[in-house]
């Protein structure tokens, strides 16, 4: 593409587009395959937990929950296993977890082939399963249109036939 004559090896200013992954997970992702820690990687990419309110402490954790299971979907299409078992390991120890979420982070886990995570959520949610039926029905009940409905409906019909 670069050197083969087409206009990516003409022009001054290139611009490849990478399907799926947000720019800043492919950044940390290639900070890290040069051999910078995943840690500092993060620090010089992402917003600082400094930047929420204080109170919002909950929306720092939710962002970086985000960019962490979009970092275990990069791994997942570049076979970088090493970062993608950093990844889980990060998760399963951070306090990212929840009875809300566990069901969603499970069905990413099984998306992105992440082992560990995926057996962590089954344990968490076989250890909390009256919690977290209870908070789907919850979500289920308060939906705010049939269509979220409809997917908190498979949710609950997930959980409950053993994942």
């Amino acid at each position: 593409m670069f050197c083969g004559g087409l206009s990516e090896s003409t022009e001054s200013k290139i611009e490849v587009m990478i399907k799926d992954i947000r720019p800043e997970v492919f950044r940390v992702l290639l900070r890290w395959l040069y051999g910078q820690p995943f840690e500092e990687a993060t620090k010089s990419t992402l917003r600082n937990p400094e930047e929420f309110n204080k109170t919002d402490q909950e929306c720092y954790e939710t962002y970086y929950l985000s960019f962490l299971i979009n970092m275990l979907k990069a791994t997942d299409i570049y076979g970088v296993e090493r970062l993608k078992d950093e990844v889980e390991d990060i998760i399963i120890t951070g306090p990212f977890i929840s009875v809300c979420n566990v069901i969603e982070i499970l069905l990413w886990s099984k998306e992105c082939k992440a082992t560990q995570l995926k057996n962590h959520c089954k344990q968490y949610i076989e250890l909390n399963k009256e919690l977290v039926i209870e908070q789907r029905l919850e979500f289920c009940a308060n939906a705010a249109s049939e269509q979220e409905r409809l997917e908190e409906s498979e949710m609950l019909k997930l959980l409950l036939s053993d994942k």
